[in-house]
């Protein structure tokens, strides 16, 4: 049983139930248990965090490994080593480190500030909960560094029976020193912290653990003392007069106190689910007449650890036989991406809006070479579309970003997301099929509708209604229809203005009709397990 729980009764009543003791058993005296409930804020999301999301990327953000970028600094073209120093890259230590420093002080402003004018955000890669310590190149880095650092604040910092960095007063004084630096001297939004999750520590010396009735330490986790670290780091951005962009890769661990202070977090990479090459179940053959259901409820038993995967595939095991598809492969990652994971989860990770930090998702990206380019194809359609239907962006290929782009949409300009969950969205956008989830992004006069269909059968021919008196758009003698936009698009206004003229031509038999009081159908097809997309522009009586 779970220690807490959130449980969703009605429209007007979620509980929070405190499973305070695991297992039955007789209290022969009173025990006084302490818990405190942390308020979280939620901060404003700037109106452009949309776009701030197209800036990041793999060869500028993360690793920064060799050629990533490099032709903005000649002297380091065809190096193996990368500009910025060693944020993720090798050096001649014999390690992969993340000081916190740069090798070359002017090297790596001279890169941020180059990087910066291709719209690109450099968020130097760290890793929270451990590093290998270099020593430092550049004369300017002054002080202990590297082994002779760690030989001193290295008990204070290791965690007792975990492993890894305990977010302590000495860790965390030392990691602000060092960035506190980095930030005025490279003008950096921020950092990119791999492995960054609160840990166990029973080590009572850091203020972890306590001690149990019968003499055991139990470990408790680092959340608050995270918190108290990225509180600090983001105060030092504001105070040299920068935006923040401070961000984490955090998959599952997603506690909005732990991270209140961060701008980014990103989900992915591993998931429980996940199984290696190397150790995938040897399976026989599927029986002839089996189906995908059939054959892979057996794989999932075996190796999803927490019974998803074996939940979802046993439900649709029960659907009618032509919902059914013939088995042709019962290897569990080459199922679709969206069958593993529930809308559940995404609704409460995805839309930015719930945290005030922006939601990005990272690719199970090892699967490549255990899977045929179809079934990547088809996982990666899947995989995109879920994540543009949950207002989360895709990390190394900002996905959403250029979807809105190409429906017209302006992304350095706040727009509205459309939760397909939410009784005000079902108002506004509807279809008459339970496995096509729908929602949709408004900005101004334009909408994006997105049509999700979560099902193993393609939709043919499906009306969705798009309501636009509770889209804002029910005033008399206004005109609304499909538009498209050209994929070359230059100029954002010319081609607003020419799909304008197209929804006014349409007429009463065309894609323009009248938008007072009424709906506008749009009929769509869409392929199991992905998506389809149509842009509506609503044209205001006034600019007719």
């Amino acid at each position: 049983m779970p220690a807490f729980q959130v449980i969703h009764r009605d429209e007007g009543l979620t509980e929070l139930v405190l499973n305070l003791i695991a297992d039955p058993r007789t209290l022969d005296q009173p025990r006084t248990i302490v818990f405190a409930l942390e308020a979280t804020p939620v901060k404003p999301l700037p109106p452009d965090f949309r776009r701030t999301l197209t800036g990041l990327g793999n060869t500028h953000t993360f690793t920064g490994g060799p050629g990533s970028y490099s032709h903005l600094v000649p002297a380091y073209k065809g190096s193996q080593r990368h500009p910025t120093g060693w944020d993720g890259a090798w050096t001649p230590d014999g390690n992969m480190v993340n000081s916190p420093f740069p090798a070359d002080w002017d090297l790596n402003r001279f890169f941020n500030l180059e990087l910066a004018k291709t719209g690109k955000l450099y968020l130097p890669y760290q890793t929270l909960n451990y590093t290998h310590l270099t020593r430092q190149l550049d004369p300017r880095t002054q002080g202990l560094e590297g082994p002779e650092l760690w030989h001193i604040i290295g008990p204070e910092i290791e965690c007792k029976g975990n492993g890894g960095w305990c977010m302590t007063p000495v860790h965390m004084q030392y990691r602000l020193y060092r960035y506190r630096d980095w930030i005025r001297h490279s003008s950096l939004r921020g950092f990119y912290f791999d492995n960054a999750y609160p840990i166990l520590c029973a080590d009572r010396g850091h203020g972890c653990g306590y001690a149990l009735d019968d003499g055991r330490i139990q470990p408790t986790f680092t959340l608050f003392n995270m918190r108290e670290f990225y509180k600090r780091l983001r105060t030092l951005i504001v105070a040299e007069g920068i935006e923040p962009c401070i961000m984490t890769h955090s998959t599952d661990t997603f506690m909005p106190a732990a991270y209140a202070f961060v701008d980014v977090m990103m989900d992915g990479e591993t998931y429980r689910y996940r199984v290696p090459k190397e150790t995938a179940p040897a399976l026989a053959p599927p029986a002839p007449g089996a189906t995908v259901a059939d054959a892979d409820v057996t794989a999932a038993a075996a190796t999803d650890t927490d019974g998803l995967a074996a939940e979802l595939i046993a439900a649709e095991a029960a659907a009618t036989p032509e919902a059914r598809e013939p088995a042709t492969d019962p290897a569990p990652w080459r199922r679709y991406w969206s069958e593993y994971w529930p809308p559940e989860h995404f609704q409460v990770f995805g839309p930015p809006q719930h945290w005030g930090i922006m939601a990005v998702t990272m690719a199970y990206q090892k699967h490549g070479e255990e899977a045929p380019a179809d079934q990547v194809a088809r996982n990666g359609s899947a995989f995109l579309a879920y994540l543009l239907l949950h207002d989360t962006e895709y990390y190394l290929g900002a996905s959403r970003g250029a979807r809105l782009s190409q429906a017209g949409f302006d992304l350095a300009e706040e727009m509205r997301f459309l939760p397909y969950w939410e009784p005000e969205t079902r108002r506004a956008l509807h279809a008459p099929a339970p496995d096509v989830l729908v929602g949709g992004y408004q900005q101004g006069d334009l909408l994006l509708i997105v049509a999700f269909n979560r099902s193993r059968l393609p939709v043919r021919q499906l009306p969705v209604t798009v309501e636009l008196g509770a889209l804002g758009w029910g005033e008399a003698g206004a005109r609304a229809g499909v538009v498209e936009f050209p994929k070359d698009m230059k100029d954002r206004g010319e081609a607003l203005a020419a799909a304008r003229r197209q929804v006014l031509a349409g007429g009463e038999g065309g894609t323009g009709g009248p938008a007072a009081g009424g709906g506008l159908a749009v009929t769509l097809d869409i392929e199991p397990h992905t998506f389809a997309t149509a842009t509506i522009l609503c044209v205001p009586a006034e600019r007719k």
